[in-house]
Order: C-alpha cells, then structure tokens, then sequence
C-alpha cells in the first residue's frame, strides 16, 4: 500500500531530521566545552566576558573577573603524570564550580588557568568570592592510582571592571594580580 511506504518514509524523514538537529546540538555544545573538565571553554568565556563588558557599558551592571591558576601544575605532572595533572584540573574545576555562585561563569581559559566573570559583585563579595575559592580548593585532595595523596592550591587574581575598560585591560589586570598574587607565596587572591 502506497500510503503506507509514503508514512514510513515521512518518519523516516523525521527521525533521520531530529538524529541530525540532535548531532548539530551536541556539536554546537562541544564547541563550547573544555574536554579535560567539561566546564565552559576559552571561546565560551571570551564570549560572556565580551557580553559582560558591553552590557556593563549600557546598563552599569557592575561585574568582576577572576584569573584562577592552579599552583605547581607542571610539578604534578611531573610527579604523577598526566592522568593526574587531568585529574587535578577536574577536581579543581568541580570545587570552583561548588565555591562561586550558579550565576557566575567559570570555565577554563587554557593550560592550568581558569576566568571566572562574576556577575552583579562589588570589592567585598568579589574578594569573598575569590578566597573562598582559594580556601576550598587548598583544601581539596584526591588519591593518585598508586595511593599517593596529591594536594592542590590556585593562585588568584581578580578585578572589577572599570568605566574605561576593554577586553584586553581587565583581562590584563587581573592576570597581572594573579601574578602578584603566586609572586607572594601563591594559594592567595589579590584583587583590585
């Protein structure tokens, strides 16, 4: 019966369509995910900064930018290898995940380091913000697959943005704060 083959093809229109709309979505999301620790990735952070900076510009809302960098990542790798240091960067991210807040942003800028844009913040929230992270990752620790304990901290830097801000000078502050901030002993924030 025509009628028949002529629905069978029609569903398989739309299933083949939907298999394809769901492949296009994963695709779409996996462009925006780091693969190490499945947080937002350095397009996707670039991308909420920019958006952060220019709604900011109109609406005054005022935002924060946290330069987060895993202390003595080199040494961890060195020490237990890369299935380790990967793993490390998952804990880290899985515990400033759970330090900032659900409307905050973190993802991994690349390497070792992580942005976090931290939405609607003054100097006291974004600096509790930031030592709270500090405070629970140094207080984090996993296993390695031999049994050895590996311990973590993150050294950072953060800012809030500024009237004359761009992209370049608030990411630029921030990172050089995160510098200031392993230059004094790291597992600190130093904010401005």
């Amino acid at each position: 019966d025509n009628s028949i083959v002529g629905a069978v093809e029609i569903f398989s229109d739309e299933t083949a369509h939907h298999a394809a709309r769901r492949e296009a979505e994963e695709l779409e999301r996996l462009a925006f995910l780091d693969q190490v620790t499945h947080l937002p990735n350095r397009r996707y952070l670039e991308m909420s900064l920019r958006t952060a900076l220019s709604e900011y510009h109109v609406h005054k809302d005022c935002f924060g930018l946290l330069v987060i960098d895993l202390d003595r990542f080199k040494a961890i790798n060195d020490q237990f290898g890369h299935a380790t240091g990967d793993r490390a960067l998952r804990q880290v991210a899985k515990t400033l995940v759970g330090a900032l807040r659900t409307t905050d942003i973190v993802g991994r800028w690349g390497g070792d380091e992580f942005f976090a844009v931290v939405r609607h913040v003054d100097a006291e929230i974004l600096s509790s913000l930031a030592e709270r992270c500090c405070v629970l990752v140094a207080q984090m620790s996993f296993r390695n697959n031999d049994g050895r304990g590996v311990s973590t901290s993150v050294s950072i830097g953060g800012s809030l943005v500024k009237p004359e801000d761009s992209f370049e000078t608030l990411t630029r502050r921030a990172d050089e704060l995160m510098y200031q901030s392993k230059a004094g002993g790291r597992s600190r924030a130093s904010l401005q």
